[in-house]
């Protein structure tokens, strides 16, 4: 039970002590079906499930050792989410880093139709990055497109999970290296604002004409 709900929080150290936990139950095990056999004439059933509960935690020890390990390069394997949330792994994406761009409660607040215009594709794509990250693949591959719905209203991934709303007019550019590891999230309004998302330097620029 520990192996499962062990909040590990991507420490690999939690899953070398459940192994050694897990061992010991094994080595009791074993040890003591010899004395069962002595003085009952069959093994015992204790022993017996002391091993076969010490053989699945370390399973799942090894397994959990395994999702950390893969986790830290980009990797991810299913896994509950206590093993890894809290750790380094679970922060490879961290919120974009924007230029020039204003808190969304500042938006209203913008009179230039253009500036305003800059400031929302900035969330946009902000949001947009956000979410993508939250589904990204186990295999740690981005989506190979993105699509917009019949209105035109929002961006959305290749199976159908809403990324982000997106203003009137807009158009979405969006590219990947050949690997899928990287990738280019470029937004531009129909006023000629444009916001652009690159994975490789993951720093959002907003630009205006």
């Amino acid at each position: 039970m520990l192996a499962c709900f062990a909040p590990m929080a991507g420490a690999a150290a939690w899953t070398v002590g459940i192994a050694f936990f897990a061992s010991f139950a094994i080595w009791c095990g074993f040890m003591a079906e010899p004395r069962y056999r002595s003085s009952l004439g069959r093994g015992g059933v204790v022993s017996k499930v002391g091993i076969g509960f010490g053989v699945a935690a370390f399973g799942v020890a090894a397994y959990a050792f395994v999702v950390i390990a893969l986790a830290s390069s980009g990797a991810r394997l299913p896994a509950p989410a206590h093993w890894l949330s809290g750790s380094p792994a679970m922060s490879t994406f961290p919120e974009p880093a924007q230029t020039g761009a204003l808190p969304a409660e500042g938006i209203d607040e913008v009179t230039d139709p253009v500036e305003a215009e800059r400031l929302t594709l900035g969330q946009a794509v902000s949001t947009a990055v956000f979410v993508l990250e939250q589904t990204r693949s186990t295999d740690g591959a981005w989506p190979a497109s993105l699509a917009v719905t019949t209105d035109s209203s929002t961006v959305i991934s290749p199976d159908g999970v809403s990324l982000a709303p997106l203003p009137a007019g807009a158009q979405v550019l969006y590219s990947t290296s050949s690997d899928r590891r990287e990738f280019s999230l470029t937004l531009l309004g129909p006023l000629g604002a444009i916001a652009t998302y690159e994975s490789t330097t993951r720093a959002l620029n907003t630009t205006v004409p």
